[in-house]
């Protein structure tokens, strides 16, 4: 009884497969396909050819002429203004659609400005930042897993035109309250260094090499060419590290130093200077040099 009906089921599911629709896969095609499938009907067409002639003749259905006119146009337009575009319009892009809609819409504004007030204070702003501002502003979005919340935040990030980027200066201070005594120093030092020769006039600088490097990354807007970061005022480990230049633009070799009565080669390679291709090295019991 067991076989005869073991039988029966796979004989209707032999015969549910033959009348089974086969399964269509929809095609899709790269700008820069597009680009070239229209610029090649145009071409037919100056030559005399009708619209449908001409996609015959290219192997492309006349009703894409018209849809592909309308995305290349779309997308030299979103070339060619200034607006933040969150999606690809690259040539290999093959969907011109910004995608799902982030769950932080409705809290757009006051994220941006947390934002801006955290960066206007110099402070960085990472996507955990925004995560935890997120949850605060929304209890829905607190409820949503990790896995959820990053997808919303990246999306959130990309749409409003932010990245993360390399900070370029980091100080203790905002650095709106050492402009003027900055340009007083470079004016001051224009008028001493005139007349002398570039080899002669030498800068040397003492800078902290930490043992561990913390994130200098924060979110910014796309096209900023400065992005200020302030750091912690606590003591790490770390050697100090003279570097100077001529006004030429040579860079002497590096010297380097430790608080450490007997100089050690693992320290030098724990603050990662050995890809230097010559640096000289000395050992003080404080660890700076006294000017």
């Amino acid at each position: 009884m067991i076989s005869i009906t073991l039988i029966i089921c796979r004989m209707v599911s032999s015969i549910s497969i033959l009348f089974e629709k086969p399964v269509q896969i929809r095609k899709s095609y790269s700008v820069k396909f597009k680009r070239h499938a229209i610029n090649a009907i145009n071409d037919l067409m100056l030559r005399g050819y009708t619209l449908c002639a001409a996609t015959k003749e290219l192997n492309i259905p006349h009703l894409y002429y018209k849809r592909w006119r309308k995305t290349i146009v779309k997308v030299d337009k979103l070339a060619s203004s200034d607006a933040v575009v969150p999606f690809k319009i690259n040539g290999e892009s093959r969907k011109i659609h910004p995608g799902r809609p982030s769950a932080l819409d409705p809290f757009e504004g006051d994220l941006m400005r947390s934002i801006f007030e955290m960066r206007e204070q110099g402070l960085p702003v990472n996507t955990r930042t925004l995560r935890k501002e997120a949850a605060r502003l929304s209890q829905v979005f607190k409820d949503k897993s990790i896995k959820a919340k990053i997808s919303s935040v990246n999306r959130f990030v990309k749409k409003t035109g932010l990245s993360h980027r390399v900070s370029t200066h980091v100080a203790q201070k905002d650095h709106k309250e050492t402009e003027e005594e900055s340009a007083h120093f470079m004016n001051l030092m224009r008028q001493k260094v005139l007349g002398m020769d570039p080899d002669d006039i030498i800068n040397m600088d003492q800078t902290p090499v930490p043992y561990s490097f913390p994130s200098n990354r924060t979110l910014d807007k796309k096209g900023s060419k400065t992005i200020n970061v302030r750091t912690s005022t606590s003591d790490t480990k770390r050697a100090t590290l003279a570097a100077t230049v001529t006004a030429s633009g040579k860079l002497l070799t590096p010297f380097l130093i430790f608080k450490a009565r007997l100089m050690v080669e693992s320290q030098a390679k724990s603050c990662k200077l050995t890809q230097m291709s010559a640096y000289m090295h000395a050992k003080k019991k404080h660890g700076w040099t006294k000017r």
